[in-house]
């Protein structure tokens, strides 16, 4: 896993190109994955062990939400 600075990195580049694109539809996509980017910056330094896609966790697989946890029969 990459640290905090490298994803804070690489959002900056990901503005600095979309900065210079005239293509609206890339602009937009560069400008999300900067955000994505930021996104992962905070949660590491927050904590988080591992990150990883939405589609990737088993709990989300249908597109609902995560279980809440509790004791089991509830």
């Amino acid at each position: 896993m990459q640290s905090a600075d490298y994803y804070r990195k690489q959002a900056v580049k990901a503005e600095r190109l979309a900065f210079f694109l005239g293509d609206a539809q890339a602009k937009a996509e560069l400008e999300k994955m900067a955000g994505d980017y930021r996104d992962i910056a905070i949660d590491l330094e927050d904590g988080a062990v591992e990150v990883r896609h939405p589609a990737r966790m088993p709990q989300l697989k249908d597109g609902g939400q995560a279980e809440p946890d509790g004791p089991p029969g509830r």
